[in-house]
């Protein structure tokens, strides 16, 4: 009885200093879980962060010098870029990214594949595609040539720059009278026919821009530029144009911005002419309508006498 009394008691105290030995165990894997996740860096804290890259928008952008294709994410991206020959393209991998697809960014709404067309004489279009959920994503610029590229990076913007091939310099170096004129644009109008319907910026001169294209937006700023005319809004009954806008950005400098917001991501082409820019948008081809047919008149019944 007695040899029995002790073998209980020993039995308890191990199993009394089990329970505190795991007790402590668990408490310090807990804590060191807990720092792991909460400390940026860790393996814990990446893993979480890899599934929530985001590509939160692309767009265009282009002036004399070149023409660029940008990429925000919602952090730092990391890519892998490849050239393809046939059909010709730059393509740019983003591992483990997403696309935004938040109510709140219409850029993207539910698809998972998107397209900017550019009229350029070196972009055909960029596309943007989610190759499988939670990534990879897949931005695909298109190409009419091969022309020397730079990929640039600020924070977490990837800008692709495409260079321009360079304009033949002036021999006379003298300025022209028209070009230490202020800059002014002194018309906003639009032009409309069967195939396309265009909005037309005349200057005061010639006149530097930058064109930024977004999904449903189209934007020029005219640096050191201010507008002397009234008509600064289009409202237009169109389907591929809502509406124009004209105003002055505020800033040391003077830099006009002139917005056009789309109904439908279309093709467009900028031409300018001396003091002239055109913003052309082609109208979808339009089957002509099936002729109406009308019935066949009912035969007469004849009579019979």
């Amino acid at each position: 009885m007695l040899i029995n009394n002790k073998i209980s008691l020993l039995c308890r105290f191990f199993l009394v200093a089990f329970a505190i030995q795991a007790s402590i165990f668990f408490s310090e894997a807990q804590n060191s879980y807990g720092n792991e996740f909460s400390n940026p860096g860790t393996r814990v804290y990446q893993f979480e962060e890899e599934h929530q890259k985001l590509i939160t928008e692309v767009s265009t952008t282009e002036d004399s010098n070149a023409i660029s294709v940008l990429v925000a994410g919602n952090c730092f991206l990391k890519y892998a870029s490849s050239e393809a020959k046939k059909p010709l393209a730059l393509n740019l991998y983003f591992p483990g990214t997403s696309l935004n697809k938040n109510k709140k960014k219409p850029w993207l709404d539910d698809q998972t594949e998107r397209n900017i067309w550019v009229d350029s004489d070196i972009i055909t279009s960029v596309n943007i595609s989610e190759l499988m959920e939670n990534g990879p994503s897949r931005v695909e610029i298109m190409l009419k040539k091969e022309t020397p590229y730079n990929i640039t990076r600020l924070n977490n913007i990837i800008k692709v720059s495409f260079a321009k091939a360079p304009k033949p310099v002036r021999k006379n170096n003298v300025p022209k009278e028209e070009d230490t004129l202020p800059k002014k644009i002194i018309s906003l109008s639009a032009d409309e026919n069967e195939s396309t319907i265009s909005i037309i910026i005349k200057g005061n001169r010639r006149l530097k821009y930058t064109s930024v294209r977004q999904f449903s937006l189209l934007s020029l700023f005219f640096p050191g530029t201010t507008i002397e005319t009234e008509e600064t809004e289009l409202s237009l009954k169109s389907d591929i144009i809502s509406a124009v806008k004209a105003f002055e950005l505020s800033g040391d400098k003077k830099t006009t911005k002139v917005e056009i917001l789309l109904k439908k991501n279309i093709r467009y082409k900028i031409n300018q002419d001396s003091s002239t820019i055109s913003i052309s948008f082609k109208k979808p081809y339009k089957p002509p309508a099936p002729e109406t047919r009308l019935p066949d008149p009912a035969p007469k019944s004849k009579k019979t006498g």
